[in-house]
């Protein structure tokens, strides 16, 4: 998510990311929620983010060449720092499924159509970092949030899930990700149904270790071997089943460490490979 500061900033935005920077540094979780009244002010008090958009798009306008630095489908990136970004973009749609978020946000309603969302509380007992489809949400409460309101979701208890029948135009000031998943619930039932990386560049590296276990090529053992020891248990997992193919040799002492992996879906998933392989009795 985040940016190198290649972008010139208005001195209200340089005055916000440097607050946001210090803050978050002191505490990730309430100096990131303690930026919500300099947002709303920001928003609300001046134009400067309006100011920022013309600027950008005169020069894409006037330079067929230039290449954006903060254009993005859907939304324009005002200002970043190490731990969090602030972007001004649209709701368009509603999502199939309920989703968890990975990283904390706050969303101030800026044009002038009003954003309907439910607000669900996260069960009680969950741990993001480990699937169980056995849990179910419970009802949400829907509000309406006018115009200049500010919604704060603290991701470490709240699930926020839009209603989008019009474009509703925000904007969102969140987090770096801090949760390793994201679920997703079903709609009507609340029921769990899975949960994939909240980090894309984790996706990427499940989805190439995939990739090099099928093309059986040992020059790719050296990588799925670090990868093995991976501090995302999904990523060790996929790249210990590639080995699997690509050194079958080399599995089974990977396996025997994976049986006292840290999480339990890897040594549960280790334990039953072993009994497949190794002779019973």
């Amino acid at each position: 998510m985040h940016r190198e500061r290649d972008m010139k900033m208005p001195s209200e935005l340089v005055e916000f990311a440097k607050e946001a920077d210090e803050q978050m540094a002191r505490d990730y979780h309430e100096g990131f929620f303690r930026m919500s009244e300099k947002l709303r002010s920001l928003v609300c008090g001046t134009d400067v983010l309006s100011r920022v958009a013309a600027d950008e798009l005169r020069n894409i306008a006037g330079n067929p060449g230039y290449e954006s630095p903060r254009w993005e489908p859907d939304y324009i990136v005002m200002a970043n720092g190490p731990k969090w970004q602030l972007r001004v973009g649209f709701y368009s749609r509603s999502s199939e499924f309920v989703y968890t978020m990975p990283q904390h946000m706050v969303v101030v309603v800026a044009g002038q159509q009003a954003l309907v969302a439910d607000h669900y509380t996260l069960p009680q007992g969950i741990d993001i970092g480990t699937f169980d489809p056995a849990l179910r949400l419970q009802p949400a409460v829907r509000r309406v949030h006018a115009p200049g309101d500010l919604i704060t979701i603290d991701s470490r208890h709240d699930l926020f899930d839009v209603m989008v029948d019009a474009k509703v135009l925000v904007v969102k000031f969140f987090s770096t990700a801090h949760h390793p998943l994201q679920w997703a619930f079903h709609r009507d039932t609340g029921q769990a149904l899975q949960a994939i990386a909240a980090d894309p560049i984790d996706s990427e590296l499940v989805s190439m270790s995939r990739t090099l276990g099928a093309m059986m090529n040992r020059a790719a053992v050296p990588a799925l071997s670090q990868l093995c020891d991976h501090h995302q248990y999904f990523v060790r997992w996929a790249a210990m089943q590639a080995l699997g193919y690509v050194a079958p040799e080399l599995l089974v002492p990977r396996l025997k460490v994976a049986a006292e992996d840290p999480h339990p879906h890897v040594r549960a998933a280790a334990h039953k490979a072993l009994s497949r392989i190794l002779p019973q009795g």
